[in-house]
């Protein structure tokens, strides 16, 4: 009765919230946020552009940073020297766009540091209907995969120049590059770096589709335009802004790639929450030479490599790649490339070229734009999918045959919901034999030990205070009756079989893409995605339950009701519910209840006991479990629930199963007892054993008895 009016309060508690929430979101919707316009961004000052390592105040070499005349009407970069080095501006220009519709990505530039502004993946389906990446379920919205996050922090932007001859520096991210060339595929910045009235260098960066790809390169090139060689080096960004896919999980990244020899390996990836007291270094020395590092989020990655002058190797123009947090929250993890100084004759250019990837971290579809981003003597880019597989028991091989097991069923019923039903159905099916196995051995070892309860109570009345005879005649009653204690721990066996793969569903279903705004039925619309049945207008909080320390975070901030986690905890109840228990079990508590009398305890408590504590587990797993999945995407949930379903229908055979097996042993009286089995005829092995040594033992002990004389002369 307790736990019925425990369960009912808090029903009628979440049914209010519930409610409340719904007449507020009718009545009282909140206010649209607003959005900020392009182009209301403010010119960076001088200050905002100094050198890393340098004061607010001043340029790389201390000085106060002074601007120059600016031919294009834009800000010059910061000096090194006062009226020394400076990049000259140009006059803002309208933000370039490359790509869209037809193809493959969209690139939003920007002459501010000649950077990339946004980034959507503009795929289409195959019917050309809607976004095959979309940002919304509706499809009529491309996806993007990077945004700026600041009017000062964008993508790619190039940071500062060094000239080694004369330690001068300058910076490019701060000043308007102007457009050069542009056309449909590819847009072309410059800007110049003079000395006084000389003209040092001259800087190109040249965005470039490629065609039928999600793919561009970026190409930074600097030409010498004095009349002496100099040495440059620069740093260069990456990419910034990948967006957050998942309410529970944050999943977003950043990481890098090695190269030694044929093999990539991948360092510690970096989360925002690593990157916040200091930036942090992401190349492992000893561990080769830098081949690429991502920015992902749990479906998508923009992958950057620096392209090797010749081949598909490593790039050894890379010097050193840093880690850090450009902004408050994990959108800001930004990887910033420092290259080696290269040596640029007069009149001579010098050339480098990153490849950008941006899309799903799918294989199969990064195979499918090139094989070698699969392989591993390749490119390895499925390695940003590795971090996913965080558990140390999920096997990649038996996870990528879950996932296309998956994928095979849904060509054929087209629903990805309807596929994850089949599946549990196919799973559940082939391990129907060993889970029935499971039932019928817990149960009939629970009935047996309660048919011999009565045996082992005389026994003790018997050889109480000798727990040598004790034990010897116990494993003996074991053994004549067949009944072995120790099954309960073997029916663990199907779990632990069953938990790989289950595990590597888990992972498949989690990280798999084409789950993403999969629609099933009624209200769930997007399988990789909590189903949110009712979404509250504001985000709220469960008294008393968000109050408390570590675990009241799950219960504040809730966005949405979701149904399906409560559909899973009654779908575990009831599998608990239906499970076969022995009828003698039963009726002995039902007695002992009824005379109010405790059940005689045992080594693991009274049956009574016992039986309550099952039931106690039970309740808690069904409220716990729920919690836990609450922000869960609804195809898990579904998973986990559509096996509980399976479950209890399975228990429904096995009881009536058993309940032939108890009405024809009634019947026809009890069998004779079957063979002992391995563990029986160990356990009477065992018991001859310790009855043969406690009768020597015996012996021995009335031996010295009778000898009192030889036991003091020994002593």
């Amino acid at each position: 009765m307790e736990n019925r009016n425990l369960f009912q309060a808090l029903a009628i508690a979440f049914l209010v919230l519930v409610v409340s929430q719904l007449i507020i979101s009718r009545f009282a919707p909140p206010p649209k946020p607003q959005t900020a316009q392009q182009g209301d961004a403010a010119p960076a000052t001088n200050a905002e552009a100094t050198p890393p390592g340098t004061d607010s105040d001043t340029g790389a070499g201390g000085s106060p940073a002074q601007p120059s005349e600016n031919e294009g009407g834009g800000a010059p970069a910061t000096m090194s020297r006062a009226d020394a080095v400076v990049a000259v501006g140009a006059s803002v220009n309208a933000a370039p766009v490359l790509g869209g519709d037809g193809r493959f990505l969209r690139l939003t530039l920007d002459s501010r540091g000649a950077a990339l502004k946004t980034l959507e993946v503009t795929e289409r389906d195959k019917k050309g209907e809607k976004y095959r990446f979309a940002k919304t379920t509706a499809g009529d919205a491309p996806y993007s995969v990077l945004q700026a996050i600041s009017d000062k922090q964008r993508s790619y932007s190039t940071g500062e120049l060094f000239i080694v001859e004369g330690e001068r520096a300058v910076r490019l991210d701060s000043i308007d590059w102007r457009v050069e060339s542009r056309d449909d595929d590819s847009v072309v910045f410059a800007t110049t770096i003079r000395e006084g009235d000389q003209d040092l260098l001259r800087v190109h960066k040249r965005y470039k589709l490629l065609a039928d790809s999600p793919r561009f390169d970026i190409e930074l090139g600097v030409e010498n335009l004095s009349s002496a060689p100099l040495s440059v080096a620069f740093e260069q960004d990456g990419p910034v802004g990948i967006p957050r896919e998942h309410l529970q999980y944050k999943m977003r990244r950043l990481m890098t790639a090695q190269r030694s020899g044929n093999s990539v390996s991948i360092g510690r990836a970096r989360q925002a929450s690593s990157l916040k007291a200091a930036p942090q270094p992401l190349l492992v020395a000893g561990s080769g030479d830098f081949f690429w590092t991502a920015l992902v989020n749990k479906y998508f990655a923009v992958i950057t490599r620096p392209l090797a002058d010749e081949g598909d190797g490593a790039a050894d123009w890379v010097h050193d790649v840093t880690g850090r947090l450009v902004s408050d929250d994990e959108s800001g993890m930004l990887a910033t490339m420092a290259t080696r100084r290269r040596e640029i004759a007069p009149g001579q250019t010098s050339t480098v070229r990153f490849e950008v990837y941006a899309g799903p971290k799918e294989q199969d579809y990064l195979t499918a734009i090139n094989p070698l981003y699969t392989q591993s003597a390749g490119m390895a880019y499925s390695l940003v999918s590795s971090q996913d597989s965080t558990c140390f028991c999920a096997c990649t091989p038996l996870m990528v045959f879950m996932a296309s097991l998956l994928e095979w069923i849904h060509v054929v019923v087209r629903n990805y919901g309807v596929a994850i039903i089949i599946l549990v159905v196919i799973v559940r099916t082939l391990l129907h034999p060993l889970t029935v196995w499971q039932q019928k051995s817990m149960f009939r070892t629970q009935d047996g030990m309660a048919r011999i309860q009565p045996k082992m109570e005389e026994l003790k009345k018997k050889h109480g205070a000798d727990k040598v005879k004790l034990n010897q005649e116990m494993m003996k009653l074991w053994s004549e009756e067949n009944v072995n204690p120790a099954a309960s721990m073997l029916t663990m066996l199907p779990m632990m079989l069953q938990m790989p793969i289950l595990i590597a569903l888990w992972t498949a279903l989690n990280t798999d893409v084409h789950l993403r705004h999969a629609p099933f039925m009624l209200w769930i619309n997007d399988l990789s995605s909590p189903d949110a049945l009712v979404k509250f207008a504001q985000p709220v909080t469960v008294p008393v339950l968000g109050w408390l320390p570590v675990v009241g975070t799950m219960f504040q901030n809730i966005p949405s009701f979701n149904l399906l986690p409560i559909l899973m905890g009654v779908s575990m109840w009831l599998q608990h519910r239906y499970m076969p228990k022995s009828p003698v079990l039963e009726k002995r508590l039902e007695d002992a209840k009824k005379n109010a009398q405790p059940a005689k305890a045992g080594p693991m408590g009274s049956l009574e006991e016992q039986m309550k504590m099952q039931h106690t587990m039970a309740i808690m797993m069904a409220i716990m479990l729920p919690v836990m999945f609450y922000y869960m995407p609804s195809g898990l949930v579904m998973y986990w629930m559509a096996t509980n379903v399976f479950g209890m229908f399975e228990s429904i055979i096995v009881r009536r199963q058993l309940k032939e097996e108890i009405a024809r042993r009634d019947r026809e009286g009890p069998r004779p007892p079957r063979p002992p089995g391995p563990i029986g005829r160990w356990m009477k092995r065992m018991s001859e054993q310790l009855e043969a040594a406690q009768g020597r033992a015996d012996a021995l002990s009335d031996r010295n008895a009778r000898n009192p004389r030889q036991l003091r002369r020994k002593g």
